[in-house]
């Protein structure tokens, strides 16, 4: 497809990014710009550029123009200006704004949430929630909101591949009309003050960040309650110099095993470990058992065809990679690269129809980890690995990012996904896989997991279990 992006000259790399994205997926992308007119814009853009200055940030950007003679198939309007009579013309609202800048501004003054709306022409068409964290400055939260907004183009444009896309329906959105000003020296101020705070109580003191606990269990658990109710969980406990999180539960020989990313504060980096759980109730001091030089994270173990695996995140080494038990629990050996070159988090697996399946979340650029789901899919294990064609599949801060093992119920697969919606780690939910195969995938609302007396904290964010032993972790602390 031959598009055309429409840009205000200030994005230029923002543009310039997304042209790479859609010609990397095979279209023919440029971009031309137009220069910004508002005054209050360019003010916005001034703040903008302090921030980038204070913190040594630079923008690069190369021109992109049109061959000639160069005839769109569709444009890509980011001014909120554009508009053609006989070109299709794809544009997107922030929080009820047209101009990206102006949407920008809106998720300052809107607690951080932002909702993205693609527009084709003038019917809604897809909707995206991208993850905006609780960041010091603003331009932090410009490039996470840019990339949000360039995963739902790239959306859109997967599926104008197959066909005219239905409209959603949607209310129209109002605009936000808090002063922008107040609203940045406020949250400036607030977060400055929460990181001293932090400095001032992290010299005396270091809770735990995260917190695993497990528990024993006959009959219907979290999964099937969706409440945290029942037998209570017991916690890992730490030593204070290292926290425990993204449980996941394995019964080998009669014995069950608990593997977990150890995260050392000294060292800043995550490792997998193991702890055994023993027949009396008491589960042994987790010891380390793969340690690369990136971190680790998420240790989804599991049994394939008689022998046992485990995919750990490493998205920080751009690559999926299958480690191979040499000798269970504790030697594991690099088996195959799995995918490469991509920053994948949470890869987790089901099988169906004869195709192995994988979901996890992506980050782009400077994007968030945690909001725009993937599908990959293989004939078996080893790969080959191929994306899905409709790659991003969702951007949806409270519900793409994995949490745990797909869970079978009469025949239905559901898939754990983290909440985000006002912190990473906040909560967790099940999400129904209605369809996946190789020209669609079709999802089913959040099912949130609710409070119980069970595990008496805010919220979950990995859940895991075998016959017997339920696991779950948690960033929230008494």
């Amino acid at each position: 497809m031959n598009i055309l992006i429409q840009s205000f000259d200030r994005d230029a790399e923002f543009a310039c990014e997304t042209v790479a994205r859609l010609n990397a997926s095979g279209h023919a992308a440029y971009v031309t710009y137009a220069q910004e007119t508002s005054l209050g814009r360019h003010l916005l853009k001034i703040l903008l550029a302090v921030e980038e200055r204070y913190l040594r940030i630079t923008r690069n950007a190369a021109a992109m123009p049109p061959p000639e003679n160069f005839r769109a198939d569709l444009i890509v309007d980011l001014t909120g200006e554009r508009r053609s009579e006989d070109t299709a013309v794809l544009r997107v609202e922030i929080n009820g704004h047209r101009n990206i800048l102006d949407g920008l501004a809106s998720v300052k003054t809107k607690t951080r949430h932002a909702t993205v709306v693609a527009w084709l022409d003038d019917w809604p068409v897809a909707r995206a929630s991208p993850m905006i964290s609780r960041q010091t400055f603003f331009v932090v939260n410009r490039d996470e909101l840019y990339v949000g907004v360039q995963s739902l183009i790239m959306h859109t444009i997967a599926r104008l591949g197959g066909g005219p896309l239905d409209a959603l329906s949607i209310d129209r959105m109002p605009k936000v009309s808090t002063c922008f000003i107040c609203a940045y020296v406020a949250h400036l101020t607030t977060a400055l003050c929460r990181r001293l705070l932090q400095v001032f109580i992290g010299r005396r003191h270091r809770w735990p960040a995260w917190q695993t606990a497990w528990r024993f269990i006959e009959g219907p658990g979290i999964a099937e309650t969706r409440r945290l109710d029942g037998t209570p969980f017991s916690v890992l406990p730490d030593d204070g110099q290292r926290f425990y999180a993204d449980p996941f539960v394995l019964e080998h020989q009669g014995d069950t095993y608990i593997f977990v990313e150890e995260f050392p504060y000294a060292t800043g980096k995550g490792v997998i470990s193991m702890s055994k759980v023993g027949k009396d109730g008491c589960a042994s001091v987790p010891r380390q058992v793969l340690e690369e030089q990136h971190h680790l994270s998420y240790p989804n173990v599991f049994k394939d065809k008689g022998e046992i695996f485990m995919v750990p995140e490493s998205g920080a080494a751009l690559e999926v990679v299958l480690y191979r038990a040499e000798r269970f629990p504790d030697r594991w050996a690099r088996h195959a690269l799995l995918i490469a070159g991509h920053n994948i988090n949470d890869a987790t697996f089901m099988q169906r129809d004869g195709r192995l399946w994988m979901f996890a979340t992506e980050r782009f650029g400077k994007g968030s980890e945690s909001d725009t789901m993937v599908v990959f899919s293989a004939p078996d294990l080893l790969g080959p690995w191929a994306p899905h064609k409709l790659n991003p599949i969702l951007i949806d801060k409270a519900g793409s990012r994995p949490g745990g093992h797909i869970i079978e119920d009469d025949g239905r697969f559901f898939l754990p996904v983290q909440d985000g919606s006002e912190v990473y780690g906040g909560g967790l939910g099940l999400r129904e896989i209605i369809v996946v195969d190789d020209d669609s995938v079709v999802l089913g609302p959040v099912e949130a997991i609710g409070t119980g007396s069970a595990w008496a904290r805010r919220g979950i964010h990995t859940l895991n279990r075998t016959d017997h032993l339920e696991v779950v972790d948690t960033t929230w602390c008494d």
